[in-house]
């Protein structure tokens, strides 16, 4: 037990010294490092693995995606929509600046053109979210404010193991999808 106490209060003040201190530590620090971009997609993907089994159960009909590499490219995304959107709108739960930040909300798909001019989807979801708000590509964008820093390994390891986190952004996706959802079936409706 000493041993341990020892070697985690060297890793504190001094990472480096540790490191250099044996061949062992050397090549262990070596091995973590090459493998922590694979640790990091490995928690994502168990995230969202879970996540979308969750809302699959929960919202019958969407449709699903992962866009780009978390926290490897400068944004990714979990998306989900209705097939009747046509890809105009949709669900999302996006990783900003490398993974640094998170938010999740309605958007819009510029793809399809300018975004309407409509305040329906944000004036709904701000009953639920107080801080919403809109931008060129969300409809109503809401941020994870806690951790500041989504790459820390002390954030890493919430997503990874806080089932409550999980339930908090499960129910985040289903709450802004079930306001939404009414509002773009109609919006869409509308455009045909």
């Amino acid at each position: 037990m000493s041993a341990m106490k020892t070697q985690k209060t060297t890793m504190k003040t001094d990472p480096a010294k540790f490191i250099l201190s044996s061949q062992q530590n050397f090549e262990t620090a070596a091995a973590v490092a090459d493998a922590w971009s694979d640790v990091r997609q490995q928690i994502v993907h168990g995230l969202l693995g879970r996540l979308e089994a969750h809302l699959k159960r929960r919202l019958r009909g969407w449709d699903f995606e992962r866009e780009q590499v978390f926290y490897q490219d400068s944004w990714a995304s979990f998306n989900f929509w209705k097939r009747s959107w046509n890809h105009r709108y949709g669900i999302g739960l996006m990783w900003h600046d490398y993974g640094r930040s998170i938010t999740f909300g309605c958007y819009y798909n510029t793809d399809h053109g300018k975004r309407p001019k409509q305040d329906q989807v944000l004036n709904a979801v701000v009953k639920a979210f107080p801080k919403a708000r809109r931008d060129q590509w969300w409809e109503a964008r809401m941020e994870f404010t806690s951790p500041a820093d989504w790459t820390t390994p002390q954030a890493l390891w919430r997503l990874h193991a806080d089932d409550a986190l999980f339930q908090s952004v499960a129910q985040k996706l289903i709450a802004v999808a079930e306001i939404s959802q009414p509002i773009i079936n109609e919006l869409v409706r509308s455009k045909r």
